[in-house]
């Protein structure tokens, strides 16, 4: 599965959503709605805990 930028992503346990500022090969940052501070990640960890919204 493809990562975009400015799409919104939910995680699967919590359901909370993200939105995804920033993406590269290996890396993801995302940003929560009651967050004002960008989490990066691990692409792989990321697409094993979120789930696209469509």
């Amino acid at each position: 599965m493809m990562v975009k930028k400015d799409k919104i992503w939910v995680n699967k346990e919590t359901r909370q959503s993200v939105l995804v500022l920033w993406v590269s090969d290996e890396l993801v940052t995302y940003q929560a709605a009651d967050s004002q501070t960008p989490v990066p990640v691990r692409k792989t960890k990321f697409l094993n805990d979120y789930e696209e919204l469509l």
